[in-house]
């Protein structure tokens, strides 16, 4: 989680914002990436409430190694 660098959150209750927030924390503690939240009338999946698409930038491996 560490190699976070931005979260786009789609939520179709804007209303649990906090709550998404609260949950966020725990798996993203110290500085938080940049993060864009959006409120949708609904997800692909009719039973989601919420989808998180995140984007990471890991270290490529050394060459040689």
């Amino acid at each position: 989680m560490a190699d976070v660098i931005n979260i786009r959150t789609y939520l179709t209750d804007i209303g649990k914002l906090a709550e998404y927030a609260a949950v966020r924390r725990e798996f993203l503690p110290g500085t938080p990436p940049t993060s864009m939240t959006f409120e949708v009338p609904r997800l692909f999946r009719p039973e989601a409430q919420i989808e998180v698409e995140v984007v990471a930038a890991v270290p490529a491996p050394a060459v040689g190694k």
